[in-house]
C-alpha cells in the first residue's frame, strides 16, 4: 500500500498517466524527474526558473549545501522549489502538479568543472518536514537508486536518508504492480 507516501522515480516514469495514477488512484504523492522525454514540460519549467531567478523572485524557495569532497570530486548543490505552476502550458495533461523544482549540481572532478541542472515536478505542497525530506532525497541522489531498480526499503543509503520518514517513502515498483 502506497497511500500517503511519496513516490520517486527518474524521468522514465514521468508520464501523465503514471503521475495521475499515483495521486488519484493510489492517494500518494510524487516527485518525478523531468528530462527531454517530456520536452514541453521541461521547457516550461526551465523557462520559469531561468526568468524568475533573474528577477530574484520571492516565489522560489532556495536551499544550498556546503561544498562536499567525496571520491575525488567536489560537489555543491542548490535546490529551488516553487508552488507557482502557471508556467505549465498543458495543465489538462499535467493536472496533478502542485510544485516544480530545479537542482543545480556543481561538480569539480579531475580538474574539470561541470554544472548540471535537473528539473522535477511534485504533486503536493510539502510542509517543512517533507521539504527537508525532499532536500535529503535530492542531496543523496535517490533517483539514481530508483533508476537502477533498487527499492528504497532495500537500500542502506536510502534507509539512512529515510530514517524518521518511513511512512512517506516508497518507489514506483509498488505503483506499477
Amino acid at each position: 500500500d502506497v497511500k500517503g507516501k511519496i513516490i520517486t522515480i527518474d524521468a522514465i516514469g514521468t508520464q501523465e498517466d503514471i503521475a495521475n495514477k499515483i495521486v488519484i488512484d493510489k492517494k500518494a504523492a510524487y516527485m518525478l524527474k523531468v528530462k527531454d522525454n517530456q520536452k514541453d514540460l521541461k521547457d516550461d519549467i526551465k523557462t520559469y526558473f531561468d526568468l524568475e531567478l533573474k528577477k530574484d523572485s520571492s516565489d522560489i524557495a532556495i536551499a544550498e549545501t556546503n561544498y562536499e569532497k567525496n571520491h575525488g570530486r567536489i560537489e555543491k548543490r542548490t535546490y529551488y522549489i516553487s508552488y507557482d505552476t502557471e508556467c505549465i502550458s498543458d495543465k489538462n495533461k499535467w493536472k496533478t502538479i502542485k510544485a516544480i523544482g530545479r537542482i543545480d549540481v556543481y561538480r569539480e572532478e579531475y580538474g574539470k568543472v561541470s554544472i548540471t541542472k535537473n528539473y522535477y515536478i511534485l504533486s503536493e505542497k510539502f510542509n517543512i518536514d517533507r521539504k527537508i525530506l525532499i532536500e535529503k532525497l535530492f542531496k543523496e541522489g535517490i533517483e539514481r537508486l530508483i533508476t537502477a531498480g533498487y527499492s528504497l526499503e532495500g537500500s542502506k543509503a536510502a534507509l539512512e536518508i529515510a530514517k524518521g520518514y518511513p511512512r512517506y517513502i516508497c518507489n514506483l515498483w509498488n505503483i506499477t504492480k
